[in-house]
């Protein structure tokens, strides 16, 4: 929550000077207002992120202004009555305020309540919005599984039928089709089991062998790779670095289905180490095509990385996740152009 915002609704309230200026010790922005209809015509331009209001009000039935506020708003409320109105306190309660107190409680206290109900209303925003991606992302999850499944159980529906006028060679293509919807599955079961580490707070550095990570991501790709008649010029060895290996293989996998979207036929990757500099060793993945496929912000490091926006579709988690990844295992990243038009991807992590 940025600096909060507090309606108070009565005349105590609007003169109480004590309580104004400990709001504004607080750095809280508030507008008082000693009428309820006066505060409800002001609420739509202040914003407010919690109300307070005396109670029993001159001109509005308390319980239903609460009840306005609550339900209809959906803003937390405090409400104040009477010390002993308990019939008044009641309703309050059952209107959904987030807290009621009494009259004449000292300013200091009051402003420690409304803290404590403020900071439990960021919470519930937080915990809102957070399910809200949650939901959106499982959403995309299950539209991204469905699509390579479909194809899947379509082609062996199609060879199981025995009526199947397909011969050896239509029979061999749905094979195929089937291998790569099937590395597909897998590869968004990965990204998933990566965005699933990105979530985490934990995070232990691991010896990697990036030459093995190098071949698991050839073997991620390999239909995309195939489809293209990519040829991938790679060294017999590489060097171990420090970092997290399942992250490592995403890298790869990431930066070569970037080149695959983005390389121009006939296609030539050439990847390349150089010596350490610094603690760090480099990977360059060289190939011949475009910086970027159409406005894919996924196709630049430099567009802003959020958790929320990746998709996983089994074709890589876009250059933003590849740099926080990166990033976060103490290494680096880049991204240019050759004289003769060639581009290059460049990662760098520590040395083992």
């Amino acid at each position: 929550m940025n600096t909060p915002r507090l309606l108070l609704i009565g005349p105590n309230l609007a003169e109480d000077g004590a309580l104004h200026a400990l709001i504004g010790q607080e750095q809280w922005q508030y507008t008082a207002s000693a009428s309820a209809e006066e505060a409800l015509m002001l609420i739509t331009a202040k914003k407010p992120d919690l109300v307070v209001v005396e109670l029993p009000v001159a001109d509005f039935d308390g319980a239903e202004l609460c009840t306005l506020l609550t339900r209809e708003m959906s803003l937390p409320v405090v409400a104040v009555v009477n010390a002993g109105d308990e019939y008044e306190e009641a309703r309050a309660w059952a209107s959904g305020v987030v807290d009621c107190t009494v009259r004449h409680l000292s300013p200091e206290l009051l402003v420690i309540r409304v803290s404590l109900r403020l900071r439990e209303a960021e919470l519930r925003a937080t915990a809102s919005q957070q399910a809200k991606h949650l939901e959106s992302f499982a959403h995309n999850v299950a539209h991204d599984i469905k699509n390579p499944l479909s194809t899947l159980l379509g082609c062996s529906e199609t060879l199981l039928d025995v009526d199947s006028p397909f011969g050896p060679d239509d029979q061999r293509e749905m094979i195929s089709i089937i291998d790569e919807a099937g590395l597909r599955m897998n590869n968004i079961v990965d990204e998933l089991l990566v965005v699933n580490s990105l979530r985490s707070d934990t995070y232990r550095t691991e010896t990697v062998d990036s030459f093995a990570s190098l071949q698991g991501s050839l073997r991620r790709t390999k239909a995309y790779l195939r489809d293209i008649s990519a040829e991938v010029y790679a060294p017999e060895a590489l060097p171990e670095v420090l970092g997290q290996p399942q992250w490592v293989e995403e890298v790869w996998k990431t930066l070569l289905c970037k080149v695959i979207q983005c390389g121009e036929a006939p296609l030539q990757i050439i990847i390349e180490q150089t010596e350490a500099v610094e603690g760090l060793v480099g990977f360059h993945i060289v190939y011949n095509g475009s910086e970027n496929h159409g406005d894919n912000p996924m196709n630049h490091f430099e567009a802003p990385f959020s958790l929320n926006a990746i998709r996983t579709k089994g074709r890589g988690l876009g250059l933003p996740t590849v740099r926080s990844m990166v990033e976060r295992m103490g290494g680096c990243v880049s991204q240019d152009r050759f004289e003769d038009g060639r581009w290059r991807l460049y990662f760098a992590l520590p040395t083992a």
